[in-house]
């Protein structure tokens, strides 16, 4: 069976699942699941490292069912690159899952062993284009330069990504002007354009707003407070 799980990092459930080993249980070899992860689930438990260099990787996990239905006792069978944190989410992810009682056969699952691989795909990833990095004034005139201290990661692109466009797997680019407090806080955003129309990124792009922050390098007033900044963003579609 296959299961894909669409959010800010969308996790697959691949292949049949099998005993881990004759000896440990009966084999549940037709699992009938009344319960995954959500998509917020995944995102919490995608590892950072992974989501910010935009990565992804496969983990077979082995659980024992409990006779209700939940897994128990999950340990990590195969993890090729242990240094993600893959295997450990991979864990996590498992005991979110669930089955029926019994089996699509009838037979109870209590006591049963699966063995499954859990795939996790990274979400798009949205990230300001090139940009002069000038504040301005409300008459477009420059009043300081500054340095992104801080901007949204993987997950957080992966929480506002516009559903209608992840499911569709289209990208698209949004801008924003936002006016910043003194400390460099974006304290309200709007949106100058948006392409594609009709599939939220530029709502999606102020609600990362939160995210950014800046330095200011350098100014020729005295407060760069109600000043503006522009923020070109690309959304990257998945496919």
């Amino acid at each position: 069976m296959r299961l894909t799980l669409i959010a800010l990092a969308a996790l697959t459930l691949a292949g049949p699942a099998v005993a881990v080993t004759p000896e440990a249980g009966p084999l549940i070899a037709k699992p009938k699941w009344v319960r995954t992860p959500t998509g917020d689930e995944i995102s919490r438990l995608y590892p950072k490292a992974a989501s910010d260099k935009g990565v992804g990787g496969t983990v077979v996990v082995g659980c024992i069912v409990k006779a209700d239905g939940a897994l128990t006792d999950c340990e990590v069978l195969q993890d090729p690159d242990p240094t993600l944190g893959f295997g450990p989410a991979a864990v996590k992810a498992a005991l979110l899952f669930r089955m029926a009682p019994t089996t699509v056969d009838g037979a109870p699952v209590a006591g049963g062993r699966v063995r499954f691989p859990l795939v996790f795909q990274p979400g798009p990833v949205a990230e300001p284009s090139k940009f002069p990095g000038q504040i301005r004034d409300r008459q477009d005139r420059q009043i300081g330069t500054f340095k992104w201290k801080a901007k949204p990661s993987g997950a957080n692109v992966n929480t506002y990504f516009p559903e209608l466009a992840m499911r569709k797997g289209v990208g698209g680019k949004t801008t924003l002007d936002c006016e910043i407090t003194a400390e460099g806080i974006m304290r309200r955003c709007w949106v100058i354009s948006e392409s594609p129309l009709g599939y939220g990124f530029g709502e999606a792009g102020v609600s990362l707003s939160q995210f950014f922050r800046l330095k200011v390098e350098s100014k020729t007033v005295e407060s760069v407070d109600g000043g503006v900044v522009r923020i070109p963003l690309t959304f990257s579609a998945v496919n």
